[in-house]
C-alpha cells in the first residue's frame, strides 16, 4: 500500500494522463482519408470513434465535449495531429456527427483523458517546437510541416519549381496522397534556388524503381546529391569559353557571328581557334522574343579604339564582325 502511494507521488503533478484536460478547437477528417493508414499503423475508419492528438499515447481514450451544445463522445487516439494552430484534436466523422459539428467543421471543445494507454503511463511528450526560422528559406530537405530533415537513400522527384508558393501548394496536395513527401530547396551554380517535390525514402535504387511506375513524369534522385544542381554548360545566359567554362571578360570584344544553334556557334568558335586566335568566347543571350541566341566573340580589349584597330587586322584574314562591350552580356 505504501509502495503504491510513494510510486504515484513521484510522478509530476498535473502531468498524469488520467484526468488530464485540455481546451481548444476540434476538427474532423475529410472523407478522402477513409481507409488510409494513420500514424499508429491502423487504417482510418470514418465510422469508428477515433481521433488524432499531437502527444497523447496511441490507445488513450478521451472524452470530448462540444462546448457549444454540451454533447460529448469518447474516442480512442490512433493518429497524430492536427497541425493547425489552435486545434487540439482531429475527430473521426462518426465522432463529429455525435458532437453535432459536421456543418460547423470546427468547434470549441474540452478533452479529458478517461482511460490511459498501457504503453504510456508517464507524462506525454511535449509537442515538437515550431521551427525557429521561417521554413523553406535555406538549402535542405523539408517535411510538409517545414521541419528540416536529413535523408539518405533514394526518392522520386515528381515536380520542380522556381516559385516557392507554387511549390508549397503542390507539396500540400501531394502530401495528402503520399505519406512520405518532401520539399528540397536546392541551389543551381548561379545561386538561384530551385524547389523540388520528392516522394518516398527508399534504401535502394531497385526499391525506388519499383515505385517509379506510379508517377508518370517522375524520376529517381539520390538524397545525398539532391541539394546542388550539376552545372550544364551554355544552359544559362552568360559568357563561356569554347570548352564551356563560364567567364567574366571585361571591356570590349569583336563579335564574329550569331547563331540559333549552339552546335553552329561551337563550330565557328573552333574555326577561329584554328586560325591561331586565343580568347574566343561563346555568348549565350536571348532576343526580344525570348529565343536563345549564341554569339561568337573574340578578344579582350581595354578600350573601344584598341578593339576597332584589331577588327581591321582580323578582316585581313577574312574574319568579319563588329565591336561589342562584354558588360552588356555579363
Amino acid at each position: 500500500m505504501y509502495f503504491f502511494l510513494f510510486f504515484f507521488s513521484i510522478l509530476p503533478l498535473g502531468y498524469s494522463q488520467l484526468g488530464y484536460t485540455e481546451t481548444g478547437w476540434a476538427s474532423y477528417y475529410s472523407d478522402k482519408f477513409h481507409g488510409r493508414y494513420t500514424a499508429s499503423g491502423e487504417r482510418y475508419n470514418k465510422n469508428a470513434l477515433t481521433a488524432a492528438h499531437r502527444t497523447l499515447a496511441f490507445g488513450t481514450k478521451v472524452k470530448v465535449t462540444n462546448l457549444r451544445n454540451g454533447k460529448s463522445v469518447i474516442v480512442r487516439i490512433n493518429d497524430r495531429g492536427p497541425w493547425v494552430e489552435g486545434r487540439i484534436i482531429d475527430l473521426s466523422k462518426e465522432a463529429a456527427r455525435r458532437l453535432d459539428m459536421l456543418a460547423a467543421g470546427t468547434v470549441p471543445v474540452r478533452i479529458e483523458v478517461v482511460e490511459t494507454s498501457p504503453e504510456h503511463s508517464l507524462p506525454p511528450p511535449k509537442p515538437k517546437p515550431k521551427p525557429k526560422t521561417k521554413p523553406f528559406q535555406t538549402i535542405g530537405i523539408y517535411t510538409p510541416q517545414g521541419y528540416k530533415v536529413r535523408l539518405r537513400g533514394y526518392g522520386i522527384q515528381i515536380a520542380s519549381f522556381q516559385n516557392l508558393p507554387l511549390a508549397q501548394e503542390y507539396l500540400r496536395k501531394t502530401a495528402a496522397k503520399h505519406k512520405k513527401t518532401y520539399l528540397i530547396v536546392a541551389q543551381d551554380p548561379h545561386g538561384k534556388k530551385i524547389y523540388k517535390i520528392v516522394v518516398g525514402n527508399f534504401s535502394t535504387y531497385e526499391s525506388a524503381k519499383k515505385n517509379l511506375k506510379k508517377f508518370q513524369q517522375g524520376f529517381i534522385i539520390r538524397y545525398e546529391q539532391a541539394l546542388r544542381i550539376k552545372f550544364q554548360p551554355f544552359s544559362r545566359p552568360g559568357i563561356y569559353t569554347v570548352e564551356g567554362k563560364i567567364v567574366h571578360p571585361r571591356y570590349f570584344g569583336i563579335q564574329l557571328g550569331s547563331f540559333s544553334r549552339l552546335s553552329s556557334a561551337q563550330k565557328k568558335a573552333k574555326q577561329v581557334q584554328e586560325k591561331g586566335y586565343k580568347n574566343v568566347f561563346i555568348i549565350v543571350t536571348h532576343d526580344k522574343k525570348g529565343k536563345t541566341i549564341y554569339k561568337v566573340a573574340l578578344g579582350r580589349y581595354e578600350n573601344y579604339q584598341i578593339a576597332k584597330k584589331n577588327l581591321a587586322e582580323i578582316q585581313k584574314k577574312d574574319l568579319w564582325g563588329f565591336v561589342i562591350r562584354y558588360q552588356d552580356y555579363d
